[in-house]
């Protein structure tokens, strides 16, 4: 069978000035989907890492509400699904759950944990070391179980 494709337009990275021609911008032909960037936009106007600031969830709620009201899918950014309730009540249906430079950062901290916890029961007695298993032939150990 044949399957028919479609390509989504979607706008990204409205500077500051784009709230002022949001409508125009949500109406140019074609487009499909918006995505708002709460730390883009907090650091435009001054208050950069506060995503929470009042301005910004204002013009995010802006952005979302004219997007939907145009016919437009607005995507959202979200750390993890607990904060995905407010936009779903707001008839939010797209998601970016989490983001590379988070996942990496949370996966260093508790790397970090566990080997400074390592490090700090290095100098005690630990036992005689239990010998691992050999693979059977023709399989690889898994190097690390």
């Amino acid at each position: 069978g044949v399957i028919a494709a479609r390509t989504t337009k979607p706008v990204i990275g409205v500077p500051v000035s784009g709230l002022v021609n949001l409508d125009a911008i949500l109406s140019v032909p074609g487009l499909d989907m918006v995505q708002f960037g709460p730390s883009d936009y907090a650091m435009s106007i001054g208050h950069p890492g506060e995503r929470n600031n009042k301005d910004v969830i204002a013009a995010e709620r802006k952005t979302i509400e004219m997007a939907l009201k145009k016919g437009l899918a607005p995507r959202v950014e979200i750390a993890d699904m607990s904060a995905a309730e407010p936009y779903l009540e707001m008839g939010v249906r797209h998601f970016c759950v989490g983001w590379d430079v988070r996942i990496l950062r949370q996966w260093w901290a508790d790397q970090g944990v566990g080997m400074r916890a390592l490090l700090e029961g290095a100098g005690k007695p630990q036992g005689k070391a239990k010998a691992k298993p050999k693979a059977k032939r023709g399989k690889a150990a898994d190097p690390y179980k």
